[in-house]
């Protein structure tokens, strides 16, 4: 009988590349394999009896690569290994460690050793089919078998032809890929592995920090809990911080310069691999999701999901709703229009994929193809509701934004742009304006000077006044007059006092101040406008 102890040597020796991360000694399985509550839906999938598939009890784990998904299976097995026998653990990782898996299996079944000529597909590989034939095999006279196949976040090269099938199994698939439910043929049960909860992350620092959560002082608790939401929950993330802090003897200051340090040292400490050969994991937050992101750009070029990810990372709400992107491109005609550079300075043609028209309106097309994509890996995660959208885990943004291409000016620019282009449809008068509080989270932060922003400097009036505009018919005169001063500012000293696009932003301003109820300002405002305005020809627009 394969148990735990067997079973971490299998996965040991399937392949040199295998994550160590999930080969740890079973006694010493962190405590965030017990989740409590995803242990206890992965153990009522495993008991729905599905008489017609191909192996009566199947589950697919499947979730954001660093959230612990080989440790569920792992501490299932552990949790079970007086029921199953053999225990089988398959990394799926590619082709050459599934082959290495199914061999030591074979070996322990002590089935006839074949060896072939030449390298033959894995898929026809004879041990491969010899093992699989064996648990085909079993009766009901015979015990039942457990097979966890790991690490299947690669379903292209045809790995559902060799899943094990026998009416005594149960199998159990991890991967990053929401499609692996099909990989079991007739029914598999999903069950999707997110991040931990708040009370699961401080247990799992506090592990490394030897007290109990009982015994831990409230402080420590405290900074626990802090680090365990700026790490957003995330157990990789998490297991490698509770390694960092460990090496200090005093938790208390530990965690507290921890905090210190992540607030201003982020993008060093998650790029860390101090602990490499001392942890049983390889993996970063830097490194995790490396492969589902080389996967995706090499499997979907045309769709470019890597880019829409890249973009979606500058967004400011947690939520991105669809609807910006209607906006954006039914407002993109009129940015085009107002910014006098080439189109693909305002915004390139990667991008412009996302805003593509069709007889007056957006075809949805390419953006829907790539952010399916992005949500099938658990890199996005769909957010439903009246204004549905997508939303990112903070360390995926982050580690999105570290990918980019291009400076990190262009990008600021080319998301100002888009929100701007927003900007314009929604104040056009014809979209509904209880979206628009939801547009408002998203609006860049303009008032800050950059010496590298010369698109901002060289078209400040025109962003600043639609921006100044969202925040003025939303009600929000503060907000509104900031922007509508930094126009005036700017017309005056472009294009004159006495300039009609100069008096247009007096005269918003004089609007602005008074909804505030500062008539006085207002008052005077509006006189020096019509004044002014008495020897000047040019067309005065007022908000109003």
């Amino acid at each position: 009988m394969i148990i735990l102890s067997k079973l971490m040597e299998v996965t040991k020796s399937c392949t040199q590349t295998v994550k160590r991360y999930y080969a740890v000694p079973l006694e010493t399985v962190h405590t965030y394999t017990e989740r409590a509550e995803l242990s206890a839906k992965l153990e009522q999938k495993l008991q729905i009896r599905h008489e017609k598939a191909s192996v009566p009890y199947a589950v697919a784990l499947y979730g954001l690569g660093g959230t612990g998904k080989s440790q569920l299976a792992l501490a299932y097995a552990e949790k079970h290994k007086d029921r199953y026998n053999p225990i089988f653990w398959i990394d799926a990782t590619d082709e050459e460690a599934v082959r290495s898996s199914f061999r030591r299996c074979a070996a322990e079944l002590r089935l006839p050793e074949e060896r072939a000529e030449k390298q033959e597909s894995v898929l026809t590989d004879g041990v491969v089919q010899a093992v699989l034939r064996w648990l085909r095999d079993r009766t009901e006279t015979d015990n039942e078998w457990l097979v966890i196949v790991d690490n299947a976040d690669d379903v292209s090269w045809g790995i559902q032809k060799i899943m094990p099938k026998g009416n005594r199994g149960s199998v159990v698939v991890t991967s990053r890929d929401d499609r692996s439910v099909r990989l079991v043929p007739g029914a598999c049960e999903p069950v999707h592995v997110g991040v931990m909860l708040p009370v699961e992350g401080v247990a799992l620092l506090l592990q490394h920090l030897q007290p109990s959560v009982e015994s831990a002082s409230e402080g420590i608790r405290r900074d626990c809990g802090k680090i365990a939401q700026r790490l957003g929950y995330l157990a990789l993330a998490i297991d490698l911080a509770g390694a960092y802090i460990s090496n200090d003897s005093a938790p208390e200051h530990a965690l507290s310069q921890y905090l210190a340090d992540y607030d201003r040292h982020r993008d060093e400490l998650l790029q860390m691999d101090g602990f490499r050969g001392l942890l049983p994991t390889q993996l970063t937050v830097w490194t995790v999701w490396d492969t589902t992101l080389e996967k995706i750009k090499r499997e979907h070029s045309r769709l470019q999901p890597e880019l829409l990810l890249t973009f979606l990372a500058q967004f400011k709400g947690s939520i991105v709703q669809d609807e910006l992107f209607r906006l954006a491109c039914l407002g993109m005609t009129t940015v085009d229009a107002q910014l006098d550079g080439e189109a693909d300075e305002v915004m390139p043609v990667g991008l412009r994929q996302f805003l593509s028209l069709y007889k007056g309106e957006w075809d949805s097309f390419r953006y829907r193809q790539s952010r399916d994509v992005l949500v099938r890996y658990s890199l996005l995660h769909r957010a439903e509701g009246q204004w549905p959208g997508v939303t990112m885990h903070s360390l995926v943004q982050w580690r999105a934004m570290q990918k980019q291409n291009e400076p990190d000016r262009l990008w600021r620019w080319w998301y100002i742009t888009f929100i701007l282009a927003a900007c314009c449809q929604m104040t056009g008068g014809k979209e509904q304006p209880e979206f628009r509080r939801h547009l408002m989270v998203h609006l860049p932060d303009i008032s800050k000077n950059n010496a590298e922003d010369r698109d901002r400097r060289r078209y400040g009036d025109f962003v600043g006044f639609r921006l100044g505009r969202v925040y003025y018919d939303e009600g929000r005169w503060e907000e509104a007059e900031k922007l509508f001063v930094q126009v005036m500012e700017t017309s005056k000293t472009k294009l004159g006092a006495d300039h009609p696009d100069t008096l247009t932003s007096m005269a918003n301003l004089a609007s602005t101040f008074w909804n505030q109820g500062r008539w006085e300002e207002a008052e005077k405002l509006f006189v020096q406008v019509m004044e002014t305005s008495k020897t000047n020809s040019g067309p005065i627009t007022q908000i109003r």
